[in-house]
């Protein structure tokens, strides 16, 4: 893999220009315990789990597929 430019990154869009909006981005990132050394020049790669047991429809999914015609509704 080539090295890529540390402004060429997603991520600097996010962090890197004295805006506003990046401000919103770095004070969300250092509220989690980041601070600039752990973003700074890097991509940021994040990982979403999003299943819970909360929601109904994603129960009756998990116990399987076949079920009479509106289980899921």
């Amino acid at each position: 893999m080539s090295p890529r430019d540390s402004k060429s990154l997603r991520s600097y869009r996010w962090y890197g220009p004295d805006d506003l909006r990046s401000f919103g981005h770095r004070s969300r990132a250092a509220s989690m315990g980041c601070t600039q050394a752990d973003y700074a020049g890097k991509p940021v790669i994040a990982i979403i789990n999003t299943w819970g047991d909360i929601n109904r429809r994603a129960r009756k999914m998990s116990s399987g597929a076949c079920g009479r015609p509106g289980d899921f509704l």
